[in-house]
């Protein structure tokens, strides 16, 4: 998200200076597989969680010889006993709007689209009559037609949802785990620190491309921060952005 963030802003960049470049030309592209590839490692996160919650509920398949690993399979096993404390946030995976009807529904979220039906994301350049170039994001129909005109505003859909289920599951399988065992969730919520600056230059997160919802408390976005290269640096003492949900 962080370099797809990047390359909106120089798709702005370009557009603005009124001439097309081959660099203009490459961005699309570019930008195009990492949007793929934001969905695609998404669901790998999201089926790693269908497997967290496999484990913290003692979930058994019921053909051991082909374990459930993914959240589209175990959804569908929600009437199982032991998914009973997790039950209505699975069942809520079906609801109109949810995270996993943006995302990966078949024949209808963006992953599925993009992978299976040959959906493509457009990217260029637009700008009101006196006001400067944005950089937009369209995903298209494989013959041209608009489907969905936004595709920034439809992942920050998908991870604001997203991150509101994720909140809630943890509430219900810390609860479960406490009733049955002795273990005590750590103090502090698990955080991921997000690189900034990398490569090294000038790093400018802009709300408008860069979706990854904020903890609460979090500086406001649009800023940026300038990182000069440094070799001998251990790459830990990277400056870090603290990104947390």
């Amino acid at each position: 998200m962080q370099h797809l963030n990047t390359l909106m802003l120089e798709l702005a960049e370009q557009c603005n200076r009124g001439e097309m470049s081959a660099r203009q030309m490459s961005l699309g592209l570019d930008a195009g597989c990492h949007a793929d590839h934001l969905l695609t490692y998404l669901n790998s996160i999201v089926d790693d969680i269908a497997c967290a919650i496999i484990q913290a509920t003692g979930f058994v398949s019921p053909n051991p010889a082909k374990p459930i690993d993914g959240m589209g399979v175990l959804k569908g096993r929600v009437a199982d006993a032991a998914l009973a404390p997790v039950a209505a946030l699975l069942a809520e995976l079906d609801n109109d709007g949810s995270w996993w009807e943006l995302a990966f529904k078949p024949k209808v979220g963006c992953r599925q689209l993009l992978i299976h039906n040959q959906h493509c994301i457009t990217f260029q350049g637009a700008a009101d009559a006196g006001q400067p170039f944005e950089a937009q994001a369209i995903l298209m129909l494989p013959f041209g037609q608009t489907e969905i005109p936004d595709f920034f505003g439809l992942l920050r859909r998908i991870l604001a949802n997203l991150f509101d289920w994720l909140d809630r599951l943890a509430v219900t399988l810390t609860a479960l785990l406490s009733a049955k065992s002795t273990w005590v969730p750590a103090p502090q919520c698990w955080f991921q620190l997000l690189p900034v600056g990398y490569p090294p230059g000038t790093t400018h997160l802009h709300p408008t491309y860069f979706v990854l919802p904020l903890c609460d408390g979090s500086d406001p976005l649009h800023w940026s921060m300038e990182v000069v290269s440094q070799p001998q640096q251990h790459s830990a003492e990277q400056v870090l952005l603290r990104v947390a949900t």
